[in-house]
């Protein structure tokens, strides 16, 4: 049975951290190929005003896993044209890989308020959660709600990397240094576009 990781973001630009991120995750879960998804609205930000368009955010994603055999860009969600529910997306691509086990990548910030997400009950039937700690030990961390015993989670051991897509935003915005934050490919691109100035 192949193992699938699902790694989903506005990816606004993707990153160096992204990557870095990705790597331990396909390592760490001995998988077989990681999926990233951007996010087309983030039902937790919604009245966030979008400041390159989605295509552009599927571009620099995409020029990335063509350049990976590892890894592959789902545009499910910018196809959608909807709020990103992350149980879709799960259902989308199971019918796609229908004999593989699915692990979803998520942020330790997400795991506060997982219980909450859109179908969790169904959607935690058909994936098992990887919890990316960050450097963070996750059992000092007392907002971490009881998910129940039939919710299948993991943890990454990955370092915290201090690199974001908003401080990456800034500094191109502020003239600032950014260049070493992205893949030299999405350097190029969001100079050679104009992007985020």
């Amino acid at each position: 049975m192949n193992k699938i990781g699902i790694f989903g973001g506005s990816f606004n630009p993707i990153h160096i951290g992204h990557l870095i991120i990705a790597e331990y995750f396909f390592i760490q879960q001995k998988l077989d190929k990681i999926i990233f998804v951007p996010t087309y609205i983030s039902p937790f930000k919604q009245d966030q005003i979008k400041q390159v368009s989605d295509d552009d955010r599927s571009a620099m994603v995409k020029m990335l896993t063509d350049k990976d055999e590892r890894f592959e860009c789902d545009n499910f969600e910018i196809q959608s044209k909807d709020i990103s529910y992350t149980y879709n997306t799960v259902l989308n691509i199971q019918t796609r890989y229908p004999n593989s086990e699915l692990i979803l990548l998520i942020g330790l910030d997400n795991l506060q308020d997982l219980n909450k997400w859109y179908e969790f009950d169904k959607l935690s039937k058909l994936v098992t959660f990887c919890v990316a700690k960050r450097g963070l030990d996750v059992t000092k961390n007392e907002k971490v709600p009881s998910l129940g015993a039939a919710v299948r989670l993991t943890y990454l051991n990955s370092p915290n990397i201090e690199v974001s897509s908003s401080q990456i935003r800034e500094s191109i915005k502020s003239s600032g240094a950014y260049q070493y934050m992205l893949h030299p490919a999405v350097f190029e691109y969001v100079k050679a576009k104009k992007l985020y100035i």
